[in-house]
């Protein structure tokens, strides 16, 4: 561990395209003011890796997901709103109270009809269904870090699932 560095996830994300499947290792850490995704996979015999740097205020506050494609060797600087691979804390408080959140100006609303019945590193599951398109999520109900475990039904077309290892 880095000094006055904290490793808020350790995990590997598997996304899907198009029924192409990539594999990254992702480690989210929370520096002094910043949030950083530090990303790498192997393909075609050789290691990749780059960076998604967020405000810290994008973890407290943030209503928009990035779905910028990680460039080899680059930093990509995230818009003040926006989070790679997790809601906001805000977003999260309020699934708990209100029991919806507003991201990308998409209404994503709690599933109480199927919850998981799986966790996170021991952490209960939330699922979120959005009003259009029925994307899904399930979300890990941490304020330390509400991460997208799944996701599912994206008309993006990119959906991922993540493991703590």
């Amino acid at each position: 561990m880095v000094a006055g560095q904290t490793t808020l996830l350790d995990g590997k994300f598997v996304f899907t395209m198009h029924q192409q499947t990539r594999t990254y290792q992702v480690k989210v850490v929370e520096k002094g003011d910043s949030v950083y995704a530090d990303w790498k996979t192997y393909y075609n015999f050789h290691w990749l890796a780059g960076r998604y740097a967020m405000e810290k205020a994008s973890l407290k506050n943030g209503d928009a997901l990035s779905w910028l494609q990680p460039i080899d060797g680059k930093v990509e600087n995230l818009k003040k709103n926006e989070t790679f691979g997790f809601i906001s804390r805000k977003a999260l408080a309020d699934l708990r109270t209100k029991g919806y959140f507003l991201y990308n100006q998409t209404v994503y609303r709690l599933n109480t009809q199927s919850p998981p019945k799986e966790t996170f590193g021991g952490i209960p599951l939330l699922a979120v269904v959005a009003d259009v398109a029925a994307t899904e999520m399930w979300i890990v109900d941490n304020d330390g870090l509400p991460v997208i475990v799944r996701l599912s039904n994206n008309p993006l077309g990119i959906d991922w699932v993540v493991s703590d290892r």
